[in-house]
């Protein structure tokens, strides 16, 4: 049991693992702790069901051990099921109070719900019980970010990472620190902690809720106003953009001071160039191209805009195919946007290409949000 545990703590031999751990309870079938870790295991790998069978089958061997309840904590982790991921975790410390992992389970399920005193008392302690421990730094860390203390959360994050240099999610943290000195990002960062309080069922209800919305408010005011029509539909498509490609503009933050880039992984500088760098010169050439009325520069930056969105979501998906299929809508976007952008400078009607060429951004859209996500 012990290797599967190793294993899991590796990168991407959740496969292997799950092997050891399966081997353990061929072996040994009674054993609460295996089951617990299998159930941990799967969950990651984001079989759900199974993961919910083997910790349903640890609780049933073990009712009254704290590692039981947390690893059914961590399953409905995994499936953002917050308010169930409380309640086994606060089970798990009713056996166990001073039960590490259920006390970071809790203080994450109540940081993504929102409920931030109480959140606040279980960090100070965990603080205060141990502050060598760097999962409590980190909490505090994102908790800060929620405030809207992003300097608060860069010295937890840099704590957390001091205690243990290679603790990967405090290192993303720091990096959402300093994209958060941006006052965009921040209200970004907002709306992701906003929608974050609710399971994915539902935040697809709330999007989805949007679209409707802003549908009626502009076939009202295309029959009063259309140039506030047009503002509306202008201000959607921003924000629609925007919610893509933040974290590509973040890197790009990041990337222009000296000692905060060195945070960035490889690929992070290169979303941070080619997704962020692609959407601040696209935006300007819209602007440019509007404001001196030369469709060319405006299809040119729009082009870059579009392109940008597949792109983003390319960087964000661990999945090999996933990541193969936003590259190559990017490329189908920006050769479409490209040849729209050519025959317009010819003075030659676009038609149908331009009309391919906005579904597929649409469609790009769509399928950032709910299409193929990880592996």
């Amino acid at each position: 049991m012990l290797l599967g545990w190793y294993q899991y703590l590796q990168d991407k031999r959740e496969t292997d693992a799950l092997h050891s751990v399966e081997m353990s309870i061929g072996l040994e079938p009674e054993n609460a702790v295996s089951h617990g870790l299998r159930a941990i295991i799967l969950a990651r790998m984001k079989r759900h069901k199974d993961a919910h069978q083997a910790a349903e089958r640890a609780i049933a061997l073990a009712p009254e051990s704290a590692d039981s309840y947390a690893a059914q904590a961590n399953v409905f982790a995994g499936e953002q099921k917050w308010a169930s991921m409380e309640k086994s975790a606060r089970e798990a410390l009713s056996h166990d109070g001073d039960h590490d992992f259920a006390q970071n389970l809790l203080t994450q399920a109540l940081l993504l719900q929102g409920k931030t005193d109480e959140n606040a008392y279980t960090i100070e302690r965990q603080l205060a019980r141990d502050p060598d421990d760097p999962m409590p730094h980190f909490n505090a860390g994102y908790a800060a970010l929620r405030r809207g203390d992003h300097r608060k959360a860069e010295e937890h994050f840099r704590e957390s990472l001091r205690l243990s240099p290679s603790f990967e999610s405090a290192r993303e943290g720091m990096l959402e620190s300093f994209r958060a000195r941006s006052i965009i990002y921040r209200g970004y960062l907002k709306w992701s902690f906003w929608l974050a309080k609710f399971s994915a069922k539902y935040r697809f209800g709330i999007i989805i809720g949007l679209y409707l919305v802003y549908n009626m408010v502009v076939k009202a005011l295309q029959k009063v106003s259309p140039l506030l029509a047009f503002l509306v539909i202008a201000l959607y498509l921003l924000f629609a953009l925007w919610t893509h490609v933040a974290r590509g503009v973040g890197n790009l933050i990041v990337l222009m001071d000296r000692n905060a880039r060195m945070a960035l992984r490889k690929p992070e500088v290169m979303e941070g160039i080619l997704v962020g760098g692609g959407i601040s010169v696209g935006l300007l050439a819209v602007v440019a191209g509007t404001g001196l009325g030369m469709a060319p520069l405006f299809l040119g930056g729009a082009t870059l805009c579009t392109s940008a969105v597949p792109l983003a979501a390319s960087f964000k998906n661990e999945d090999s195919i996933g990541v193969k299929l936003y590259v190559g809508l990017a490329i189908a976007i920006f050769v479409m946007g490209t040849a729209d952008t050519v025959v317009t400078a010819m003075g030659l009607e676009a038609g149908s290409l331009t009309s391919v060429w906005l579904l597929a951004f649409v469609a790009s859209i769509w399928m950032s949000a709910f299409g193929v996500k990880r592996g």
